[in-house]
């Protein structure tokens, strides 16, 4: 491993913002089901997989608003459909629990051709 040394009279200052995780913001806006109150989401990757996600929320009944990378959220489940969950990728069946919990159903629909379903 590389080592940076850093040579001179004055103290080093100053900010680093760390980029949100992508693997950390799907999970949270899965559970995001779960409240009855707005959720608000800072520092959020803005990628396909996020706006899949966003799309399912939606597809639910739920309110999403996306300026730049924060994300809110009011929740507002009216529907728990085939239709919403079927169509997603990988990260669906994370929506499995929070739903089944918040309204006691959940179903699925198979995508036997997509390289996720033969996982």
């Amino acid at each position: 491993m590389g080592s940076i040394k850093v040579v001179g009279g004055g103290r080093i200052n100053g900010k680093v913002v760390i980029q949100g995780s992508k693997n950390l913001a799907i999970p949270c806006l899965c559970s995001s089901v779960l409240f009855d109150k707005p959720i608000h989401f800072k520092n959020v990757p803005m990628i396909s997989d996020v706006f899949e996600s966003t799309n399912i929320l939606e597809c639910l009944g739920c309110r999403v608003k996306c300026i730049e990378n924060e994300i809110d959220i009011f929740p507002e489940i009216k529907e728990v459909g085939k239709a919403c969950l079927g169509c997603g990728g990988r990260s669906t069946i994370l929506y499995c629990g929070p739903l089944l919990a918040k309204t006691g159903r959940c179903s699925l629909r198979s995508r036997r051709s997509s390289p996720a379903a033969l996982r």
